[in-house]
């Protein structure tokens, strides 16, 4: 019975401090990609309103301004923001598994295979279910 509390114990231990680690890496990574983000957004304005500027006159008699206005602004900053959303979530959610199957294989190879195998299941009622929601 010793033993168990022991084990208990050791397994809350190492779940707090992977909760640690976890929120640290949080933070440079919502750092990171902010950092990224903005150089981003600011790359493609620069190069953007270079463009613009280039144009020949009769582009600047047909195009509204209010059009070239939003073209630098919401548009830019639109496309940035759902471009770092997708990277930084798909790196997150990779290593989350990664991590995750880890941590199985390394308690029960037994019960982290009985999980893997259903992961395929589970995928198909995903499918089912968002096809079946989409036509609700």
């Amino acid at each position: 019975l010793k033993k168990d509390v022991d084990t208990v114990k050791f397994n809350i231990a190492c779940f707090a401090v992977s909760g640690c680690i976890d929120s640290f890496l949080d933070y440079w990574n919502i750092w990171v990609f902010g950092y990224v983000q903005q150089r981003l957004m600011r790359s493609m304005r620069v190069d953007l309103y270079r463009n613009i500027l280039n144009q020949e006159l009769a582009f600047f008699e047909h195009t509204k301004t209010g059009e070239l206005t939003s073209r630098l602004s919401s548009d830019i900053s639109e496309m940035a923001d759902k471009l770092t959303w997708v990277f930084r979530f798909t790196l997150e959610s990779f290593v989350r598994i990664v991590g995750i199957t880890g941590y199985l294989f390394s308690r029960s190879w037994r019960l982290a295979a009985l999980a893997c195998c259903i992961i395929p299941v589970v995928a198909v009622i995903n499918t089912y279910y968002s096809k079946w929601m989409g036509g609700v």
